[in-house]
């Protein structure tokens, strides 16, 4: 279980195979880093919030695999620098666009979507 008090948590710049579940994340954390990773296997980020007041970095990975994350979520989470196979909603339905920079706070909902990355080519 992370710490009450955690303002930020960098898990960067490393070979992940499995899964990844953040549960319990604590109320005070600002700053979730996960930049320049090499990860197979599964990220669930659907425990973040939006009393989050700042970001999720998830940009420049060499993934293959999934992330799952809260769609009201994604006015804090940057993805660039990223090879995105497809991005999905909480039924596995491919969304054809997707503007992050632009996302409308007013219609967030707290479905999930899902963000699968194929392996970089070399």
């Amino acid at each position: 279980m992370l710490p009450a008090t955690l303002s930020a948590l960098d898990v960067s710049s490393h070979t992940l195979s499995g899964e990844i579940e953040l549960r319990n994340i604590p109320s005070g954390l600002d700053v979730l880093s996960l930049h320049g990773n090499c990860f197979e296997g599964e990220i669930d980020l659907r425990s973040l919030t939006k009393d989050m007041d700042g970001m999720t970095n998830l940009s420049c990975n060499d993934l293959k695999g999934t992330v799952r994350i809260n769609r009201g979520m994604l006015v804090n989470v940057v993805l660039s620098g990223n090879n995105i196979a497809a991005v999905c909603d909480e039924h596995e339905r491919p969304l054809l666009s997707l503007n992050i920079h632009c996302y409308d706070e007013v219609n967030t909902r707290r479905d999930c979507l899902i963000i699968r990355f194929p392996a970089k080519l070399a």
